[in-house]
């Protein structure tokens, strides 16, 4: 996407602009995202930037934008979390 152009939501995700994607075979769904690092996608109220991996639109990991706590464990800016990290209690 141009720096300069408008949101645009894919798999469910509102991308901002500078972000690019790969989109599965026959499907619109994200395989895989490249967020500038300046910015972030939020999925189930979690920031994450830069490389995020998708099982065609199902998210399978990727980096935090910012410091945060997921499952009682304090994780920080650039620590890589996978799904099970978003789904567990």
């Amino acid at each position: 996407m141009p720096l300069t152009s408008e949101p645009l939501s894919v798999s469910g995700i509102d991308l901002p602009p500078g972000t690019v994607v790969d989109l599965c075979d026959q499907s619109s769904d994200a395989e895989w995202l490249s967020v500038p690092e300046d910015s972030y996608v939020t999925i189930l109220g979690i920031k994450l930037t830069g490389r995020m991996n998708f099982d065609c639109g199902k998210f399978e990991y990727g980096t935090l934008f910012e410091a945060t706590t997921l499952g009682g464990r304090h994780l920080l800016r650039g620590a890589v979390i996978s799904s099970d990290d978003l789904y567990r209690p």
